[in-house]
């Protein structure tokens, strides 16, 4: 007999970080000397969110097994709000730098999404990023190039991803993960930067008699080829349950490394 379950989260998370750490940095210099745009695509949603059917932010949680034949289902809804997101600096031909605008001061990013577990080793997933509110400064021109503020509502990047677990316990529980963004998102929200990129992951998560912890390594193979915006880190979690098991609440560590691409420090 096919059965199923089905399971929903909500997530409220809140965002404060300068754009050097959560973002992408606007580097112009001046026209006449290099005599090129400004380096192209910039995007805020840098932050690697869970698949719907994990309790945690990041980090992917711990999965209990269902019976053969059963099917598993997840919606998650996620509303998140940063501040600082995106600057705009000049950079002259010596080096030197000028903070130009903050082109994204204060931004809140709503998140559709939603999975399928057809057998208990095999999930599969997709989500979906909205900007639903955008705040900043007007972009200022320099050296005779400027780029365009921030505009909303937009969509972002389209998700999907697949999830296997060649151990799959309640206590513990490992798990490897691929997704891939299609660049359909807005990039006068600056949600997208007209590239598609991957992501390989490593989790380990478990649950116990009051907390839950997860731990997810995660990999853009892009990041060792220079792309701009790539990112490598380790997202990690641990919760106490609340309220019978229904809500937890807890702390989620984290540490990236994300490639900034940049102009040459002179130019000739």
């Amino acid at each position: 007999m096919n059965t199923g379950r089905i399971l929903a989260y909500c997530r409220l998370v809140g965002r404060f970080k300068e754009a050097t750490l959560a973002a992408l940095f606007a580097l112009l210099r001046p026209a006449s000397a290099l005599g090129a745009p400004p380096i192209d695509g910039a995007r805020i949603d840098t932050v690697p969110v869970a698949s719907p059917e994990s309790p945690f932010l990041r980090a992917e949680g711990p999965h209990t097994p269902v019976p053969e034949g059963s099917t598993e289902y997840a919606l998650g809804l996620g509303v998140e709000y940063g501040r600082g997101l995106l600057r705009e600096v000049g950079v002259d031909t010596n080096g030197n730098r000028t903070a130009l605008a903050t082109l994204v001061d204060q931004g809140v990013i709503g998140r559709l999404g939603a999975s399928i577990t057809p057998l208990h080793w095999l999930s599969l997933e997709a989500s979906l990023p909205i900007a639903l509110y955008e705040r900043g400064d007007l972009a200022a021109p320099y050296g005779g190039v400027s780029v365009d503020p921030a505009s909303s509502p937009g969509l972002g990047d389209f998700r999907v991803g697949l999830r296997l677990r060649p151990l799959d316990e309640k206590s513990l529980g490992l798990s490897l993960g691929g997704r891939v963004w299609a660049p359909t998102g807005s990039t006068a929200a600056y949600l997208s930067d007209s590239k598609a990129r991957g992501a390989v992951d490593l989790s380990l998560a478990g649950e116990g008699e009051g907390a839950l912890f997860g731990c997810t390594l995660s990999v853009e193979p892009t990041l060792f080829a220079g792309q701009n915006g790539a990112r490598a880190g380790v997202d990690c979690a641990l919760h106490a349950k609340l309220y019978q098991d229904v809500f937890s609440i807890g702390v989620e560590p984290a540490f990236a490394l994300v490639r900034l691409a940049q102009p040459d420090d002179h130019a000739t």
